[in-house]
């Protein structure tokens, strides 16, 4: 069976070494890793943003791929600083909260954005939300506290 590409569309936030780097040569870099639609920010001097969709099988391997590509042809000592939108699984933020899956799953919970992953900001709204106690209500079981 052959497996689907999805698109993916993120924001990467790399950290440059210290030193000048001419804003030019790193846009350049990005379009030559091939990402020739990429929206690329370099308002800040330690900073590269390079926001654009890529395709893959899951969000994580398309996100790890493209860093890979685009980190390759920027200068050395680059390091990958941020990934937006953060993503996570229910499985994970279950763990957290040390509740189970299936828990999360009854609650109003926002749309998935990729295969399963969720904005951790839009899941975050939704545990603060579940851990407030309503009058008439049993105890929320929700510890946001402890992530």
């Amino acid at each position: 069976m052959m497996a689907v590409s999805e698109q993916f569309e993120f924001e990467i936030i790399f950290s440059l070494p210290p030193g000048e780097h001419d804003h030019f040569i790193l846009s350049d870099a990005v379009i030559e890793a091939g990402f020739e639609d990429a929206l690329i920010g370099t308002g800040n001097p330690k900073l590269l943003a390079v926001e654009f969709v890529a395709s893959g099988e899951d969000a994580e391997s398309a996100i790890l791929n493209a860093a890979r590509a685009i980190m390759s042809n920027l200068p050395a000592g680059t390091r990958l600083h941020e990934v937006r939108p953060d993503l996570v699984s229910l499985a994970d933020v279950a763990a957290k909260l040390d509740v189970t899956r299936q828990t999360l799953q009854q609650r109003d919970m926002p749309l998935p954005v990729a295969g399963g992953l969720y904005r951790i900001d839009e899941i975050a709204s939704v545990i603060r939300r579940a851990a407030q106690r309503e009058k008439g209500r049993r105890r929320p079981r929700f510890h946001p506290d402890r992530v």
